[in-house]
């Protein structure tokens, strides 16, 4: 896509000619979006020696009837009226009824003898004669070619260079080889435009959408040449998107629960929790438009629809702990850390920079005979046991109630109580006797009893 190139001195005006005179704005400022974008602001007039005059009107019609009559004329006086006829040595200007004058047609011919105006486009020159006819002079041509060549390149549908100057509530004021032209809010980008200011001081392709009022209304944008570019570098971004795949982006925009980062051609969100920078509850707190950040592709929803999604995260692991947690956390450690921030279920620990953990309310150490959880604020330091670790879902579970020393549980004793002895229990001796544990002492000494007898 070739660009319509300037003039040397259009980019930059020679020493003898005079800076152009910017017009007066109009009252009312183009309201963003739809067909009211393209109400242009009126272009730059040129110098007083120049084709288009530093006082020009809002239209035509108000030009013809301020126009000094042939009665009038004066030489060196500038004069402004509409092109009716262009011969081949000749071209004849209408002053809205009056005699016409003359203006050699060599002045119309720029660069390769192209003509720089046409029929019924509005003019302003310098008398140089007064008589029948009045005969007219164009001067110096440097802002009427400019004009001509942004009208060249609305007809072949060519870029053509702009300077961004200035910004108001509808758009942009941009200067191309001195002329100035509107650019809608809504053009100067793919998409929204979080900071307009950005664009300030940036030299852009531009296309032209409207060329009016012989080149004093003109309407550019830059959107459809970004849609062209990004189209082009989605064919190759695509050949690489997969889950993993890492790019280089630059921020689009930024949003409090992540970041727009384009990755050529495709934008995917980079969400506040895959910054790796620890809890961050605003991502513009890291990041700002034009950024460009390194990210990792983890998810791709509807791949080349109008419903894709893509999630990245930071690709960098210095900047994510989550990517080597399994080196600094297991299951069943008791560690120590502090506590970041309370909330209805429970307490949320910092363990590492970046990492935080969950202790359920159910899990926090009771410090009363009811149960209800001992009282922790944010910034105490606490231990805890590792319960889980899921780095897929960047979530560890914690216990401080598996932490607390439990106390040895002991029986308490039963209370004595009479019983009858078994009957297989040895019999109690007699008073002052022993007591026999085997069946020969028993027949021992039942035979004593009987040789003791009469």
């Amino acid at each position: 896509m070739n660009e319509v190139p300037l003039l040397p001195d259009e980019a930059s005006p020679s020493g003898d000619a005079p800076p152009a005179t910017e017009a007066p704005h109009s009252d009312s400022t183009p309201a963003p979006g739809g067909d009211a974008e393209l109400t242009a602001l009126e272009t730059d007039s040129a110098p007083a020696d120049d084709s288009i005059d530093p006082d020009s009107a809002d239209s035509l019609a108000g030009l013809l009837e301020t126009s000094a009559s042939p009665s009038t004329f004066v030489v060196g006086a500038r004069v402004r009226g509409k092109i009716i006829s262009i011969g081949e040595d000749q071209t004849i200007v209408s002053f809205t009824g009056r005699p016409e004058a003359v203006l050699p047609t060599a002045e119309l011919r720029g660069p390769g003898n192209t003509l720089l105006l046409r029929v019924d486009d509005a003019i302003s020159a310098t008398v140089e004669a007064v008589g029948e006819p009045v005969v007219l002079k164009l001067g110096k041509k440097r802002a009427l070619v400019s004009a001509a060549r942004i009208r060249a390149a609305m007809e072949e549908k060519q870029p053509i260079k702009g300077l961004v100057r200035t910004v108001n509530k509808g758009g942009y004021e941009v200067r191309i080889g001195g002329v100035r032209a509107f650019c809608p809010l809504s053009h100067i980008e793919r998409g929204h435009v979080a900071d307009p200011n950005v664009h300030i001081g940036q030299t852009y392709g531009f296309r032209v959408l409207r060329w009016e009022n012989g080149g004093r209304n003109i309407v550019v944008s830059r959107r459809g040449i970004l849609k062209e570019e990004a189209a082009t570098q989605a064919i190759a971004t695509r050949e690489k998107l997969a889950v993993d795949a890492e790019f280089e982006g630059r921020v689009t925009r930024v949003q409090p629960f992540g970041a727009f980062v384009d990755i050529g051609g495709i934008e995917g969100l980079l969400h506040v929790s895959r910054l790796g920078r620890g809890h961050v509850q605003d991502a513009s707190q890291i990041l700002s438009p034009g950024q460009v950040v390194r990210v990792r592709v983890t998810h791709i929803e509807h791949a080349g629809s109008a419903k894709e999604r893509i999630a990245l995260a930071a690709a960098d692991p210095s900047l994510d702990p989550w990517e080597t947690i399994g080196e600094h956390l297991h299951v069943g450690d008791i560690v120590e850390g502090r506590v970041a921030r309370l909330a209805d279920f429970g307490a949320f620990v910092n363990l590492l920079p970046g990492v935080d953990g969950l202790v359920h309310v159910s899990e926090i150490v009771t410090d009363s005979a009811d149960g209800a959880p001992a009282s922790v604020k944010p910034g105490d330091a606490v231990q805890v046991r590792i319960v889980r670790v899921d780095r897929d879902k960047r979530r560890v579970s914690l216990s401080m109630r598996l932490t607390a020393p439990r106390p040895i549980e002991r029986p308490a004793p039963r209370p004595p109580r009479d019983r009858r002895p078994h009957p297989r229990e040895a019999p109690q001796a007699p008073s002052g006797g022993a007591l026999t544990h085997t069946m020969a002492d028993q027949l021992l000494a039942a035979r004593r009893k009987l040789q003791a007898r009469p």
